[in-house]
């Protein structure tokens, strides 16, 4: 046996580890149950991850309010639950069109998507 230091490795696969990270940022709502299900958008959302640093990556929105928005990641193994809370700031609508499996940073940048006038905060 030998101590993994609290790393799960979720690929099964030969190579770096790629088990799941903290997520610095996320900001979870007092009573998360009570907010209704949405149609869901694309989304790019700022990730502050414990060990990689800050990162834009692919989600669906479908869970809002003025203060905090739900993301569900369909292909990110370091988000242990599959989904994050995070403030609006750190959430840009992407185009359908956008490929789910390539973040800003894994695509040779770490700065954000542009700003969109319209976000997923409704503002």
């Amino acid at each position: 046996m030998f101590d993994t230091n609290g790393v799960h490795t979720t690929d099964g696969f030969g190579g770096p580890p790629t088990g799941s990270q903290q997520i610095l940022n996320g900001d979870w709502p007092k009573y998360p149950e009570n907010f209704v299900e949405r149609p869901p958008i694309p989304v790019w959302v700022r990730v502050e991850w414990d060990r990689d640093g800050e990162q834009w990556c692919p989600g669906v929105a479908d869970r809002w309010n003025r203060w905090f928005v739900r993301v569900r990641f369909d292909k990110e193994p370091r988000a242990a639950q599959g989904l994050t809370w995070v403030k609006p700031h750190d959430v840009r609508r992407r185009d359908a069109g956008t490929s789910d499996t390539t973040s800003a940073s894994r695509s040779g940048g770490d700065t954000a998507p542009p700003a969109r006038r319209h976000e997923t905060s409704g503002r």
